[in-house]
């Protein structure tokens, strides 16, 4: 029986995405895509943050690129994969990323961020405030792994 292997964020650019080739010269893109979320502690509610590594590829990464920039909110599905090297001292390391399938544009417009109270509700209140009335969402297929 096969697996499933399927993801689904929704956050802020954490980096302006970074676009390179590949020395076969298919473009990939990476950035860092924070999501939050809210837990109770004692009487309070603490927000916490979870960061994910973002990889896109071909026409797509150039897209995000252009589209992209940090703080800018959008959606990510895509799949998780381990990516793992040896660094020139010999020593082993290994990334979780997600390789990137499907990306919304949800907010890329800059602006300053409204003073609101702290607490989940008004967590709440900013994402609500944030959904979009129409999402762009940028497709591709993943290339076979060019190197």
């Amino acid at each position: 029986m096969q697996g499933l292997n399927s993801v689904i964020l929704m956050g802020r650019v954490g980096n302006d995405p970074d676009l390179r080739q590949t020395a076969q010269g298919v473009a990939l893109c990476r950035f860092r895509m924070a999501t939050n979320r809210s837990r109770r502690q004692g009487e309070t509610w603490v927000e916490e943050t979870d960061w994910h590594d973002v990889v896109l590829w071909e026409e797509q990464a150039e897209r995000v690129h252009r589209r992209l920039g940090k703080g800018d909110l959008c959606t990510v599905e895509g799949r998780l994969a381990t990516r793992a090297w040896t660094d020139g001292e010999g020593k082993r390391h290994t990334r979780v990323e997600v390789v990137g399938q499907r990306v919304g544009v949800v907010n890329s417009q800059r602006r300053p961020r409204e003073e609101a109270p702290a607490g989940a509700e008004a967590d709440r209140a900013r994402a609500a405030a944030a959904l979009p009335t129409e999402v762009e969402v940028v497709e591709t297929q993943e290339p076979e792994q060019p190197f």
